[in-house]
């Protein structure tokens, strides 16, 4: 009986190691028939450059990967045993990324999102693409490395001298390695095409980008990574020749993918990379050790992972050069490797290549590494030379320089492309954000202008910062003023929780009608004129501090009708609002709109109106009311036809003494004024 049970117990141990190998694919019964799209697809995907040989198959159902999962690739009539060995995450499009070791020798990358399993696999002298396609069905192709491997770009002699530099220029400040550096990809309408349109499944292979990137960098002791922050499609026309491809991305301003440098700015991205669908060979970058305005390069897409081209252009750009190149800058020793020797690619010892080689790939197997002396195979030879191949040491040194590229700013001129601002910018002149031009300011960030120096708004001013991270406009040193922010016509913009100081005007809108500019949550203070100037301007001014200018608050001049809602404007040299030639500033859209404005202690008038002048200021029934109290001469004065609304309202006492309120020509109507002050907490903290 003992016997017995010693028996089931080792064969129910073998039957769970036995199933724990899971099969991953099962073939397609006889009977089974695709959909119309699935088979146009897999039409299209068989138009593929190099592939060999290629199958559909059936996902199998309930297939949960994670770390330590034990399957089988059973394709194209082999059957390869794997295990997962690392989880990479997920990216920034959500997409899981795995690495799988083959027990055979080679490896897999998988990479799993809503669209379902996607796979790069090297197993002995071969590569395997595996991709969804739709409701299950996989389409399963073997790709020819060495006809792709024809493609490669030889030569790098003279390679930054082809090109023709973007103008751009910005300092980088080099950060002690590790280092991450950041890369956007923008692929095109063509590429997406080629993924069947399909963004999910291209998500997939810009991850395995990644994923297939760090992995040889883990393997090659390079302690710095990458992180592909962003990927989207750009209009563009391929032309299918590397060099102009590399020049049109890098350039700015010459009318060709333009966008990628305010995407770069918004992502904060060290590296751009371009993927195409046609290409006169895998890729180029456009320098050897790249810096702030040529770290640029263009891949062809079915190179990218499946040669290794997309870690093999990001090489040059760390200063990396292929093995038969005798170029020594920046970095003498950073040369790809060949030798021979032995590794589990393959089962028996053979010629390998390093990434960055571009021998004869029918001899040299190109391997996941970058030559470095101090990595070994299975013999123990050395996969680099310390004095001529060791780009490994290259590449964490070029890390640590391109991480710490900057944003680029327009400190000074027109800006004529989108830009994300953050961090501390110095203003050094005027700058004019141009028609159709857009820029966003970060929470958290300082900006200091130089003396008479204005923000200049003919497009889209975005500075929208938060309760606890606001956003500073303030002069460069500590005395003078700055020009403040002058809003033109045709101009629109948000600002919020920002505190604007020390220039002449802090805000300016003029003649931007009624276009969509909001002015909420910020403190505008100590600016020597005005706090907020309107000429023909009507903007949203809501829930912000107006204090302490030199001449008003709020100055709505010639036709404006802004909208002033829970403000707190007080100490101004002169009046907190006031209202001249035909403008009428109201509380809400309605006749009498919720009020909710604190308005006290301006050095002259709480309101101040003049020249045919209609100014709605109170709240029928009393909640929202505004507190208008303590302002030296009079609240409210109104001269030369003007007549103000004012019902509704706290005056400081009740009832409110008429000398409070001067009227030559015109009428102020304060009735109804109410006994308690509506908004006690701001009158008193603010």
């Amino acid at each position: 009986m003992k016997k017995s049970f010693g028996i089931l117990v080792i064969f129910i141990l073998m039957c769970n190691l036995v199933f724990a190998q899971e099969s991953i694919f099962e073939k397609m019964k006889t009977d089974f028939t695709a959909s119309k799209s699935a088979n146009e697809k897999i039409n299209r995907l068989k138009l593929r450059e190099a592939i060999k040989i290629s199958e559909q198959l059936l996902l199998r159902p309930n297939i949960i990967l994670s770390t330590n999962f034990k399957g089988i690739f059973n394709i194209l009539d082999k059957n390869i045993e794997f295990e997962i060995t690392k989880d990479y995450g997920k990216d920034v499009n959500g997409v899981q990324g795995y690495k799988a070791e083959l027990k055979e020798g080679g490896y897999a990358i998988l990479s799993c999102s809503v669209n379902g399993i996607g796979a790069s696999v090297w197993y002995k002298d071969a590569f395997y693409s595996i991709e969804p396609i739709e409701n299950g069905i996989y389409f399963i192709s073997e790709v020819d490395i060495s006809e792709m491997a024809k493609h490669e770009s030889k030569n790098d002699y003279g390679r930054i001298n082809k090109l023709n530099k973007t103008t751009q220029n910005k300092f980088a400040n080099s950060i002690l390695s590790p280092a991450t550096v950041k890369v956007i990809v923008i692929y095109t309408s063509a590429v997406l095409a080629s993924y069947n349109g399909d963004v999910n499944l291209l998500n997939q292979s810009i991850n395995q980008c990644q994923v297939v990137t760090n992995d040889a960098f883990y393997n090659s002791l390079v302690s710095s990574s990458i992180d592909i922050v962003h990927s989207q499609q750009l209009t563009y026309t391929e032309s299918g020749n590397s060099v102009t491809d590399v020049n049109r991305f890098m350039t700015n301003n010459d009318g060709y993918m333009d966008e990628i440098h305010s995407l770069r700015n918004q992502y904060q991205a060290d590296i751009c990379v371009l993927l195409v669908n046609t290409l006169d060979n895998n890729g180029y970058a456009a320098s050897i050790g790249a810096e702030f305005n040529d770290a640029f390069y263009v891949v062809k897409t079915s190179a990218a992972v499946s040669n290794y081209s997309f870690p093999h252009e990001l090489g040059h750009l760390f200063g990396c050069r292929h093995d038969s190149d005798t170029g020594t800058t920046p970095y003498a020793y950073a040369h790809g490797y060949n030798w021979y020797g032995k590794l589990p690619y393959s089962p028996n010892p053979r010629f390998y290549r390093t990434i960055m080689s571009t021998e004869d790939e029918s001899k040299y197997m190109r391997v996941q590494y970058f030559s470095n002396p101090n990595v070994y195979d299975q013999l123990n030879n050395p996969m680099g030379t310390v004095n001529y191949n060791n780009c490994s040491g290259a590449i964490d040194v070029r890390a640590s320089y391109i991480a710490g590229f900057e944003p680029y700013f327009t400190t000074s001129g027109t800006m004529n492309i989108n830009e994300w601002w953050s961090g501390s910018v110095t203003v050094t002149g005027n700058v004019t954000i141009a028609s159709g031009v857009r820029l966003n300011i970060e929470p958290g960030t300082l900006l200091y202008f130089a003396s008479g120096a204005s923000l200049i708004v003919n497009g889209t001013l975005n500075a929208v910062g938060s309760a606890p991270s606001g956003i500073t406009f303030n002069r460069s040193g500590s005395t003078g003023t700055w020009g403040g922010i002058q809003f033109n016509s045709g101009s629109s913009g948000n600002l919020q929780y920002c505190t604007i100081q020390n220039a002449s005007v802090g805000i300016n809108c003029t003649n931007t009608g009624s276009a969509s500019i909001q002015i909420s949550n910020c403190l505008i203070q100590n600016n020597s004129s005005d706090g907020i100037y309107l000429y023909n301007s009507s903007p949203l001014i809501t829930n912000n501090s107006i204090l302490s200018n030199g001449s008003h608050g709020i100055n709505c001049d010639t036709y404006s009708s802004p909208k002033i809602n829970y403000n707190t404007v007080k100490w101004n040299t002169y009046s907190g609002l006031r209202c001249n030639n035909f403008s009428s500033p109201a509380t809400a859209l309605t006749y009498f709109g919720a009020g909710g404005n604190v308005i006290k202690e301006n050095q002259q008038r709480g309101i101040n109106t003049s020249y045919n002048c209609n100014v709605y200021f109170g709240s029928t029934g009393g909640g929202g009311s505004n507190s208008i109290f303590n302002n030296t001469n009079y609240e409210v004065s109104a001269d030369y036809g003007c007549n103000v609304y004012a019902q509704y309202n706290w005056w400081g006492s009740y009832p409110p003494p008429p000398s409070e309120f001067y009227a030559y020509q015109s009428v102020i109507d304060n009735n109804y004024a109410i006994s308690s002050d509506p908004n006690p907490g701001r009158s008193i903290a603010a």
